[in-house]
């Protein structure tokens, strides 16, 4: 019997159950390519080099079981955040955003946070840590006015890494206790790679795993993996969250529109559908809708 199982039993369906609450999408992206912020985003890429706005995630969303979203930064600036939280309030699926401020200029950093934290879709900020070439770059003493000012706001902080990352993110996990704190994708596991970077990957999570303050999104998974990649894939690496991590702190993600790389996001829905069917109803709802409410204390 796997440790998810224990928890608690599966109960059978009766005739006259509750309907299954609708998803929450804690992952994805909305972005104007004329903002010029977007210093990743090039030509080169043509299934994303184009704006993707409201209308177009409303689009996606028709034939899946998610009504509400949080969007994230993808540009390393408050005037990206800014314009996520004017997209918000034009839309009652987004329930909150989660944005960006300079932590290389502490003092002004925490004023920001200030002022965003007057708006209640503000959610919390993602430094973009997987391009920055120092693993050790967020251990800076100099960034604790930040964190402070995080907690002080109940706002919470993302983090973007790569495997290669998850050793610092767990001392700063360590550090601040009392910090709402969410890994990405996973950390950004080599899938591409085979089943051989799967164990490495998972062994630098378990840092992180007896952290009540920690949660993790299920996302990003299919954009990590080789063209082409299925369930069989991806199945082995979310099983494995799935096992290591307290499943009232796991929450799924669509990394939408990124996700458009690698495939589509019914796709990504119907796997995370099929991998999550042997589990306990309770818990399934727990880590599609229940915990991302919890989390980012959404309604």
């Amino acid at each position: 019997m796997s440790k998810l199982q224990q928890i608690r039993p599966a109960t059978k369906n009766k005739t006259n159950h509750t309907p299954a609450p609708k998803w929450i999408d804690t992952h994805h992206h909305l972005w104007a390519i004329d903002r010029t912020d977007y210093g990743w985003l090039t030509a080169d890429m043509p299934d994303l080099y184009r704006t993707f706005g409201i209308a177009d995630y409303h689009r996606v969303l028709a034939h899946t079981p998610v009504s509400h979203s949080i969007v994230v930064q993808a540009a390393p600036t408050v005037a990206e955040t800014e314009y996520l939280l004017s997209l918000a309030e034009q839309s009652n699926t987004i329930q909150g955003v989660i944005g960006w401020v300079d932590f290389d200029d502490p003092k002004t950093a925490v004023k920001q946070l200030v002022r965003m934290a007057k708006n209640r879709l503000f959610k919390g900020v993602r430094p973009m840590l997987q391009d920055i070439a120092d693993t050790e770059y967020i251990l800076n003493p100099n960034f604790a006015p930040v964190f402070e000012a995080l907690i002080d706001h109940n706002l919470c902080f993302e983090a973007l890494i790569l495997p290669q990352g998850i050793d610092a993110i767990a001392v700063l996990f360590e550090k601040y206790p009392h910090l709402s704190c969410m890994i990405n994708h996973c950390a950004k596991p080599a899938i591409r790679n085979g089943i051989v970077s799967l164990a490495p990957w998972i062994e630098k999570m378990r840092q992180c795993t007896h952290m009540p303050h920690v949660y993790i999104k299920i996302s990003g998974l299919l954009t990590e993996a080789h063209t082409g990649a299925n369930i069989d894939d991806i199945r082995p690496y979310m099983d494995a969250v799935l096992k290591t991590f307290d499943p009232t702190r796991i929450v799924w993600g669509s990394d939408w529109p990124v996700l458009n790389t690698a495939s589509s996001y019914a796709t990504w829905v119907d796997i995370t559908k099929r991998v999550l069917a042997d589990m306990p109803e309770h818990i399934q709802h727990d880590i599609t809708t229940h915990n991302a409410k919890r989390f980012y204390r959404l309604a």
